[in-house]
């Protein structure tokens, strides 16, 4: 089986950001940058002001997500296939959209159920998640409890974590998948295909780019949010050094996720010319 080069995928991301950077920063601010700017508005006007108001705000949140995602969708359409007009893109991303959804629930389950043994002990122990939540410190008697099995615990959470991230890698593939093939119910397995042979440099791959993100994400909310606080007024979640903070944010992770759809695209593309018709994990 023939390697996949992760440079040349690379390189293959930034030609077509270099031929296509116009449509993509088109397709990113409508669809990415608005939705995740207006969701970081919303949930800073809801903070503070009662659970209705931040319920509000989280399923308003959830409809700008999903907007969000039919984006990423729309970029990786047109990053496969560059002679595809918007329109076409778009309409691959309608299709796609909801099977997507459907995927990501169930995975979502399947992450519940295995985190529920950690779960499950903490609360036998008597750990109350929701006075942590409002900010007040573990009982003291709930973590002597866990300290009889806290090392069975953590072994159980790294080998979850290594399993969440072989997972991860191995679904990489899913959104061009639903995009570009039929039918959805397959379309793990064929991501699973696909990604053979090269897991230990996706497992690379994303937790470099989950690194970058942190990190520029806790300059630009932090460090700068903390300059412009000074600099600027802040006296509320619509002050000029807020709404700057939440701007840069949203351009950041726009940026973040319309690279992330061009270069899962490229990916993709490079499987599929190495493994065309091989279905099955």
């Amino acid at each position: 089986m023939a390697r996949i080069d992760f440079g040349t995928v690379w390189d293959r991301t930034t030609d077509y950001l270099a031929d296509h950077g116009g449509r993509v920063i088109t397709v990113a601010c409508a669809y990415v940058f608005l939705p995740e700017f207006a969701r970081s508005l919303l949930g800073a006007i809801a903070e503070g002001r009662g659970d209705s108001m931040m319920m509000v705000a989280a399923l308003v949140g959830v409809v700008l997500a999903v907007l969000g995602m039919w984006g990423q969708l729309v970029i990786t359409a047109g990053a496969f296939a560059p002679a595809r007009t918007l329109a076409q893109a778009q309409g691959l991303a309608n299709r796609a959209l909801l099977p997507l959804i459907g995927w990501l629930l169930v995975l979502a389950l399947a992450g519940a159920l295995a985190t529920a043994p950690i779960l499950g002990a903490l609360l036998a122990a008597g750990v109350d998640f929701s006075a942590m939540a409002r900010g007040a410190r573990p009982d003291p008697q709930a973590m002597a409890a866990l300290a009889g099995y806290g090392w069975a615990i953590a072994l159980y959470g790294l080998v979850l974590l290594a399993a969440l991230l072989w997972v991860s890698a191995r679904i990489s593939l899913l959104s061009p998948v639903l995009l570009e093939e039929s039918p959805a119910s397959r379309a793990a397995a064929r991501s699973f295909a696909l990604t053979r042979g090269m897991v230990a440099g996706l497992i690379g791959v994303l937790l470099l780019y989950m690194l970058v993100v942190i990190v520029v994400s806790l300059a630009v909310k932090g460090v700068f949010g903390a300059v412009l606080a000074l600099l600027l007024p802040n006296d509320g979640p619509l002050s000029a050094a807020a709404l700057l903070t939440a701007l840069v944010a949203g351009i950041v992770a726009a940026a973040f996720s319309a690279l992330a759809a061009i270069f899962t695209a490229k990916l993709y593309a490079a499987a599929v010319a190495r493994d065309p018709l091989t279905l099955g994990a």
